[in-house]
């Protein structure tokens, strides 16, 4: 319930968005306007948020590039796209009781996955110090200034997923004349991605990106930039596997007894959402400038 919340709240403030820039684009022909190319380079924190069992991130590193327009004192939008890695563990366990055993299933594995974010970011410019803003470099402003920002992105998955580590079933027997039954998976290979395949991750996913940053002008025509985002999917990132008819997932599944007296099982694949908390560091160059 919680997660549909959050993808209702992400929908309608993508739609407010895009209606607010359309306002704040019209009355901004009499004002400067210019075309920034910039790149940059960070740190991130990635993490997965699953309805089954329990992940914990890691630390990673991503690098982009990014085209922005600034089409009036306050207001502007970039097109960016950014490498990013995720990598993220889980560690949980899995207990059913059915027909007169207790199975319980552990997991110790890591994900590691490569996505390329293609990001449409809509920016509201602060100045700090004197105006205008733009040019940013008229020596009447400062040329510096606060960033906040927010957006859709659409993610392209990597083709070739790793999920490594073990996943261990140890089936106890009410009855004690029967042994203990121990099974221990090793996950050591990758799983092809592609829209055309049924294993995996998901091929793409969608999300909302919202942050701040901060601008500072090194010179004429060229700024360094810093910047603190926070990203959400939007759609599940596993991509369930079909096998003899039993849907399971990637990335686990929840396992349900549907019937206690005759065993019947059910298999849940996991609704798994990726979220990073980014930092980047970078350099805009401007390529244009009109009027004014």
């Amino acid at each position: 319930m919680k997660r549909k919340v959050i993808q209702n709240f992400g929908k309608k403030l993508l739609l407010s968005l895009v209606a607010v820039s359309f306002l704040a684009i019209s009355p901004s022909r009499a004002q400067s306007s210019e075309v920034n190319l910039g790149i940059n380079l960070g740190a991130n924190y990635g993490n997965l948020s699953s309805n089954v069992g329990s992940w914990s991130g890691t630390v990673g590193f991503q690098g982009g590039a990014s085209l922005e327009w600034r089409y009036n004192n306050n207001w502007g939008f970039s097109l960016e796209g950014q490498d990013i890695t995720l990598t993220t563990n889980s560690n949980y366990s899995d207990s059913i009781l059915y027909y007169s055993k207790t199975a319980k299933t552990t997991y110790n594995t890591q994900l590691t996955v490569n996505m390329i974010h293609a990001s449409l970011l809509f920016k509201y410019y602060i100045p700090l110090g004197s105006k205008p803003i733009t040019p940013y470099d008229n020596p009447a402003g400062s040329g510096n200034y606060l960033t906040l920002m927010a957006g859709p992105y659409f993610s392209l998955i990597g083709q070739n997923p790793s999920n490594t580590g073990h996943i261990k079933t140890t089936s106890n027997y009410v009855d004690t004349s029967q042994h203990q039954l121990n099974q221990d998976s090793a996950l050591s290979s990758s799983a092809t991605n592609s829209k055309n395949t049924y294993n995996g991750l998901a091929p793409s996913v969608y999300g909302i990106t919202v942050g701040a940053g901060l601008n500072l002008k090194v010179a004429r025509g060229l700024e360094l930039t810093f910047d603190l985002r926070y990203s959400m999917d939007l759609t599940t990132l596993d991509n369930p596997l079909t096998a003899n008819g039993i849907n399971y997932g990637f990335l686990g599944q929840r396992v349900i007894v549907t019937n206690g007296t005759t065993g019947g099982i059910q298999y849940n694949a996991a609704n798994a959402y990726s979220n990073f908390i980014t930092f980047n560091v970078g350099l805009n160059v401007r390529l244009f400038e009109f009027g004014q």
